[in-house]
């Protein structure tokens, strides 16, 4: 992906590296542990991802027509995403040249497992823990003012589910997560995805080295709250 054509600009570079990131159906894919491979984005990406806030702010406006990418664990922490792209200007990819790059999984996943290996003594002491403690933060995002359902619930917004996934996902009705989107929306004061998506985008920036509270606590909180 090309980062540095003014779709992308700098502010918006930024949030995705210091935290929307966690949001991407790519990462998400990773960190539930989903099969090693070749995917499209439709194949990692929950039903209602067009309409999410992420979406909306890093694709919807961009070129990319169209997207692959490879899912390589490099060891049990951590794996990469080697993304291919499409821009509008061009077409699709065709299944024969998805069935290439599915043919050349196995030579990109060497090089870069040789790669990582070579390269472990670059990442001792560098502080690389920061990327857990960050999972951990999403994972307790809005625990600390809302019921346990309604966090969850707003968490799968987050990533991109729409109501009626999200109720199969639950197994509870779309009405009743209709209901909790509208008390956890009361609660956190906001009235739309996109109100949320900028909730989670400032609250993130507080994060504090190995927090492992409700990174909302913080924000909401102010900055004269006792660290």
């Amino acid at each position: 992906m090309d980062w540095t054509t003014p779709t992308w600009p700098e502010e918006g570079l930024k949030n995705y590296l210091e935290s929307s990131y966690l949001l991407d159906p790519y990462y998400r894919a990773g960190i539930e542990k989903r099969a090693a491979g070749l995917y499209r984005m439709e194949d990692v990406a929950p039903p209602g991802i067009k309409e999410s806030e992420y979406y909306l702010t890093y694709y919807a406006n961009s070129p990319i027509a169209d997207e692959l990418g490879y899912l390589i664990y490099l060891d049990d922490e951590y794996f990469a995403n080697v993304a291919f792209n499409r821009n509008s200007d061009s077409p699709p990819f065709s299944d024969d040249e998805v069935e290439l790059l599915r043919q050349c999984y196995e030579m990109v996943e060497e090089t870069l497992l040789n790669y990582w290996g070579r390269t472990a003594y670059l990442r001792r002491g560098s502080g690389s823990k920061v990327y857990s403690h960050l999972e951990s933060a999403l994972g307790v995002f809005g625990d600390s003012v809302l019921t346990p359902r309604e966090a969850e619930i707003m968490r799968l917004y987050l990533y991109g589910h729409d109501t009626k996934s999200i109720a199969e996902k639950l197994e509870i009705s779309s009405h009743t997560v209709s209901v909790h989107r509208k008390n956890a929306y009361a609660r956190l004061d906001v009235t739309s995805q996109a109100e949320l998506f900028s909730l989670f985008i400032n609250s993130m920036y507080c994060f504090q080295g190995d927090m492992v509270v409700d990174p909302l606590e913080t924000f909401l909180a102010g900055p004269n709250q006792d660290q």
